[in-house]
C-alpha cells in the first residue's frame, strides 16, 4: 500500500471523527473511505458481525461483511453518495462465523470543506430490529 499523504491522513480524520460523534444506540456504525477501506468500527459493529475492531481497521469493507449486492446496484449507490444522498436498503451480509442474515443499512457521504466525497458512513443492524441484537 502506498504512503498516505497528508491529505488523505487529514480526510480519513475527518470521517472517523464524524463517525464517533454518530451514535445511534446499539447499531453497528463502520466507516470506510471512498476505496472502501475500514477506518472506524464501534462495538455493535464488533457484536453484530462478529470481528473485533483491531482485526477489520485498513482491510476493505467488502472482504469483511460481503453483501450479495449487484455491481449495477453498487454503482447505483456510490452515484448516489457521490451526488449527496444517504441510501438506505436491506440486502444479505455475513458474520465472521459464516452465518448469513439480513441487515437495514443506511449509507451516508462524508465531503471535505471543499465538497469532496472522503469516506461513507454505514449505520446498520440486523433487519427487524431496532438495535440490531436478536
Amino acid at each position: 500500500m502506498p504512503e498516505p499523504t497528508p491529505d488523505r491522513l487529514a480526510a480519513d480524520d475527518i470521517v472517523r471523527k464524524r463517525a464517533r460523534s454518530t451514535r445511534p444506540k446499539g447499531k453497528a456504525v463502520i466507516a470506510t473511505d471512498t476505496g472502501g477501506r475500514i477506518l472506524y468500527w464501534n462495538d455493535a459493529a464488533e457484536e453484530l458481525y462478529g470481528w473485533r475492531r483491531e482485526e477489520v481497521l485498513n482491510l476493505n469493507v467488502v472482504d469483511v461483511t460481503p453483501a450479495r449486492m449487484s455491481q449495477p446496484e453498487a454503482a447505483h449507490i456510490m452515484k448516489l453518495l457521490r451526488d449527496g444522498d444517504s441510501w438506505s436498503g436491506t440486502f444479505e451480509v455475513r458474520h465472521r462465523d459464516g452465518r448469513r442474515f439480513r441487515a437495514a443499512v443506511t449509507d451516508s457521504p462524508v465531503f471535505n470543506a471543499n465538497g469532496k466525497l472522503i469516506g461513507i458512513i454505514g449505520v446498520s443492524a440486523r433487519a427487524g430490529t431496532s438495535s440490531g441484537r436478536r
